[in-house]
């Protein structure tokens, strides 16, 4: 991103010191008896008569207070992107680098985007996002579906109010290359049709009754609020999808999947690859499995898509992630929603309504332990950003976030359910580098629990965190292993 010069928004009230030189000696070995001759007396006072008439005071050193209006309360110091030449449908990440006269909350911050015609492409807003002094990055991410300029900049909201942010800078978004450049889908490997269908016997049937696949993305319900919900993630209503049975696997690096609805379980194994306005429902198995499985893929992203087990079983999860981006998704029904690695980024996604069993063979027999997002010892950056994860619908669930992966963070939540919400859990080693930030905390939690740490779980940052009820402050984090 490119850097703009720092200004100083600290002045107000600053002590101005006004130094002027002093009127210089006349006189000296040529002024002889105290008395000065005429030529110079004239000398004297022509000069004289010209400081006077030039305006230039003569004198002691002035002190005065200058009192400064305060012009910017917010300054946007850089604003960019994170892509030279983007093209239509890979994702755009912008930035930008902020700093406040004083500390300051606002209810929603917004990379807003506008094109040409003046039609509104704003990147995800972040809620309850707080600046000070110190200098902190805003980033969000999202793709453009329409070749041409783009135009944005940073708005922020504080009760009710939109006030826009200079400065404003374009980027372009050019078309995708012909067919067989990057938009084009490689051919998956597709593995020979599974054996007949296992007989599965959970005791009792799932929770969360399976979808029956269509054809076409069915319209979500009408959104509420600023969070994620079924109306603003997954795949965009009346989008046309093509069937595809059979397990796949996708090894095209750079390759871009779009309008898909996989009845079977998905890989990747190659860099780069993008799966967007897509539906994964698997198959019915008794082997441990996700519906999409990345852990062998570099850079993934998928976006806009739905997970929702056609075949709910307690071995089926939703993603198994690793070097992945998540962005607008819609997962539900399986046992865990997401099982990460590291270097994963879930944003602006909505996991919800997941499928408990009684009888789990991975919990030795006793029932799910099922978790919205489950990250694991020795995974590292897991980041969790402006999600709604709900488990308060999932009978007996373990948590929102189930983590042991350090150096991650949850930012702009919204959260519930679960024994206790964030279970926070060192293995073999302390678990450090947590951050828990401006998140909205449902009451569902079993033991009324948001956060709880191990006994070497540590919280580096732990602030804005809140009632959704209320707003209020939640309480300090339990701690016990």
């Amino acid at each position: 991103m490119r850097s703009l010069k720092r200004q100083d928004a600290h002045t107000q009230g600053e002590l101005v010191v006004v130094r002027r030189r002093r009127a210089g000696h006349l006189g000296g070995r040529h002024a002889a008896g105290g008395r000065l001759r005429p030529w110079r007396v004239m000398l004297v006072v022509g000069v004289v008569a010209l400081l006077a008439g030039g305006g230039v005071a003569v004198g002691s050193p002035i002190e005065r207070f200058v009192r400064y209006d305060v012009t910017a309360a917010v300054t946007v110091q850089a604003l960019g992107i994170d892509a030279d030449a983007p093209v239509v449908g890979q994702l755009v990440t912008a930035g930008a680098k902020v700093v406040a006269e004083r500390r300051q909350t606002f209810d929603q911050v917004v990379i807003a985007a506008r094109d040409q015609a003046g039609r509104n492409y704003d990147f995800p807003a972040v809620p309850h996002w707080s600046v000070g002094t110190r200098q902190k990055e805003l980033t969000a991410g999202r793709t453009f579906d329409t070749a041409g300029s783009y135009t944005y900049w940073l708005r922020v909201s504080k009760a009710g109010q939109w006030t826009d942010l200079a400065p404003k800078q374009t980027f372009t978004v050019t078309a995708q290359d012909a067919p067989g450049g990057p938009d084009t889908d490689p051919s998956p490997t597709v593995s020979p049709s599974a054996s007949p269908t296992p007989t599965l016997s959970p005791s009792p049937s799932p929770t969360t009754p399976s979808s029956s696949p269509s054809s076409s993305a069915t319209a979500p319900a009408p959104p509420s609020g600023d969070f994620p919900n079924a109306g603003n993630t997954g795949v965009p209503a009346g989008t046309q999808l093509t069937v595809v049975d059979g397990d796949q696997t996708f090894a095209t690096s750079g390759a871009v999947i779009s309008g898909k609805d996989f009845r079977g379980f998905v890989k990747v194994t190659g860099s780069n690859i993008t799966f967007k306005n897509s539906v994964f429902r698997g198959r019915a198995t008794s082997s441990n499995a996700a519906l999409l499985d990345t852990e062998n893929g570099t850079n993934t992203v998928i976006q806009d898509s739905e997970f929702v087990p056609a075949h709910p079983s307690a071995t089926v999860d939703g993603i198994w992630a690793n070097r992945t981006k998540i962005l607008r998704s819609d997962i539900h029904g399986s046992v865990d929603g997401v099982k990460t690695g590291s270097d994963v980024l879930i944003q602006d996604s909505y996991v919800h309504d997941m499928s408990w069993f009684a009888s789990d063979p991975n919990q030795g027999g006793g029932s799910t332990h099922n978790d919205g997002v489950q990250s694991f010892p020795r995974d590292v950056r897991v980041t969790l950003r402006h999600n709604t994860i709900d488990m308060s619908t999932t009978k007996d669930a373990n948590a929102a976030w189930q983590n042991s992966a350090g150096d991650s963070r949850a930012e702009g939540n919204l959260l519930d359910g679960g024994g206790c919400t964030l279970n926070f859990a060192h293995r073999d080693a302390p678990l450090t580098g947590l951050q828990v930030v401006n998140n909205r905390f449902g009451r569902h939690s079993f033991f009324q629990c948001p956060i709880l740490l191990s006994t070497q779980a540590t919280l580096t940052e732990n602030s804005g965190n809140v009632w959704d009820d209320t707003g209020e402050p939640i309480p300090a984090p339990q701690r016990h292993d």
